[in-house]
């Protein structure tokens, strides 16, 4: 077997082994999630997942840091125009990530808190989780300072960026937690409040 061949089979294990342990640390969280059960749903061998990650913990980093990976690239694809429609796409984002991966959001918010089931590993995993939280909040303060500067709103940027991601989070709290079934009416909600907070809302509904 040639290397570029050894090398593809191995992408195409790392990505099922990584779809697999989504799917389970998303439905059964860190802690109730074995490796067995990740290379039984991935299909492949208990040898051969060890392998490619020597345990659950980098795992788990790897999985988060793919899940931030999507998200920074469907926010890089959004097209600098006029501030409504880039901001609502920005905002239209965050709430199909919230949506699509509750699970390992809930994970991160509970589970994870100052990392505590993370043990060999648990500098790189807060150290990225840092990384992570300062990019989001960059893009949302770069997003709002070019809605300031269009007269849209007369707040602080920074001011207005920390409110935001507090609605994000206690939308978290609120109804992923407690109140999964009416994620749609206060996503939809807390959407249109945040338009409206930005001047935006009765732009966008023309």
């Amino acid at each position: 077997m040639s290397e570029k061949w050894k090398e593809l089979v191995k992408e195409a294990q790392e990505r099922a082994v990584i779809e697999a342990a989504v799917e389970l640390f998303e439905n059964k969280g860190y802690i109730f999630t074995s490796m067995d059960e990740v290379a039984e749903k991935a299909g492949i061998s208990k040898t051969t997942i060890y392998k490619l990650f020597s345990s659950k913990e980098k795992l788990f980093i790897r999985v988060v840091e793919n899940v931030h990976r999507d998200f920074q690239e469907k926010i890089n694809e959004i097209e600098i125009g006029d501030f409504p429609s880039s901001f609502t796409r920005l905002i239209d984002v965050f709430f199909s990530v919230l949506q699509k991966r509750y699970g390992l959001i809930k994970i991160l918010m509970v589970e994870s808190f100052d990392a505590p089931f993370i043990k060999e590993n648990r500098k790189q995993f807060l150290e990225n989780m840092r990384k992570n939280r300062g990019f989001y909040r960059s893009v949302l303060v770069n997003f709002l300072r070019k809605g300031k500067e269009e007269g849209y709103f007369d707040d602080s940027v920074n001011m207005m960026a920390a409110f935001i991601t507090a609605l994000f989070k206690g939308l978290v709290l609120e109804v992923l937690f407690f109140d999964q079934e009416r994620f749609e009416e206060f996503s939809s909600y807390t959407r249109g409040k945040i338009l409206e907070l930005v001047g935006i809302k009765e732009v966008i509904n023309e």
